[in-house]
């Protein structure tokens, strides 16, 4: 158990300190990005043409001018995460654990994986957004929930990585790196200074 308690602590510090650093830099992307078009076990070598990444074979390259947050839904909202798809597996987020995304009018970026809390910049692009200079908290998690975790290690893929975005109604269906996330409107994103 200290072992995981260290790992998780390690891997936080680590989170921040490289978000710190390509913030510091101005990348545009994070190696993870370039796997963000994996093929999942057992399906297709590409993800769908309604959520291919910005940046992927499937959308051309990602362009870093910002599109009217106007025509992109998602923007002004606060998101609760519902399920997360990784490895082919779809684990459901409860409600009380409040994992959370926002995107304020100004283009600030905030989220909340139930034990710490994220913040940086985004931008819309065709299809979706890109995050940057992202820092958080470096609370450590000793428990054992899979949705926890889950969401722990969803998070650290908005590191400076495209992002398809695709809203329908009060939902909204993100893809980054080798996660998806299905989110429901939870209501507007308010101040995220």
């Amino acid at each position: 158990m200290l072992r995981s308690v260290r790992s998780v602590v390690l891997a936080s510090a680590c989170f921040c300190l490289a978000s710190l650093g390509l913030g510091a830099c101005g990348s545009a992307a994070s190696p993870m990005s370039a796997g963000a078009a994996s093929s999942a076990p057992g399906g297709s070598a590409a993800p769908s043409p309604a959520l291919a990444s910005p940046g992927s074979a499937n959308s051309g390259p990602a362009r870093s001018a910002s599109v009217n947050p106007a025509s992109q839904g998602f923007v002004g909202y606060d998101w609760l995460v519902v399920a997360i798809s990784h490895d082919g597996k779809t684990t459901s987020i409860p409600a009380q654990l409040n994992v959370n995304i926002r995107f304020s009018q100004t283009g600030r970026f905030g989220a909340d994986d139930s034990v710490n809390t994220y913040r940086g910049s985004f931008t819309t692009t065709p299809g979706g957004f890109m995050t940057s200079a992202i820092a958080g908290t470096l609370i450590g998690y000793a428990g054992h929930d899979p949705a926890v975790l889950l969401s722990q290690s969803m998070m650290i893929a908005f590191n400076s990585a495209p992002a398809a975005a695709r809203v329908t109604g009060n939902q909204l269906v993100i893809r980054v790196a080798s996660f998806t996330l299905t989110c429901q409107r939870h209501g507007p994103a308010g101040s995220l200074s």
